[in-house]
């Protein structure tokens, strides 16, 4: 199944102290914390598409959305990048994240390198369509090649 990286699934992978931290963060003028949020999810969720498309036999899903496999290190990887944007929410960022988020950046590799299997999305993305093979070129049945059909080629 694929998914989409929500407020509401980042907000789960903090504790309530943190939570109450990232809403009470001083932010520059003009900034809101949910608008850094959504930022850095989409950020991530567009890195994580180009890892899981590096692998040419994955085929990607809905524009916006990525394999329900890799939300937990996607989630790793956004609240790291959320938590480096804002200064003074730094502090939140303790070996145990700075780990996962290493882990994550790991497996997404993997991911490209096509070691680590997605599951196709139900509903392809719009001209994501694995091109079909050309009949051009292909070899048929055996025939056996001699000098004389080959026509003085040889």
């Amino acid at each position: 199944m694929w998914i989409t990286l929500t407020r509401a699934k980042l907000q789960d992978k903090l504790t309530g102290a943190e939570y109450n931290a990232v809403k009470g963060a001083a932010l520059g003028a003009g900034q809101d914390a949910d608008d850094l949020i959504d930022e850095a999810l989409s950020r991530v969720t567009k890195e994580v598409r180009g890892y899981v498309g590096g692998c040419k036999s994955n085929t990607l899903g809905a524009t916006g959305t990525i394999p329900d496999e890799l939300e937990d290190a996607a989630l790793a990887m956004a609240l790291v990048r959320f938590f480096n944007r804002v200064p003074n929410l730094k502090s939140l960022l303790s070996s145990t994240r700075l780990e996962a988020e290493k882990n994550a950046v790991e497996l997404m590799k993997q991911v490209a390198l096509c070691r680590f299997g997605i599951v196709p999305p139900e509903t392809p993305a719009a001209g994501n369509e694995q091109p079909q093979p050309s009949k051009i070129g292909m070899v048929g049945k055996r025939t056996k090649m001699s000098r004389d059909s080959l026509n003085g080629m040889w």
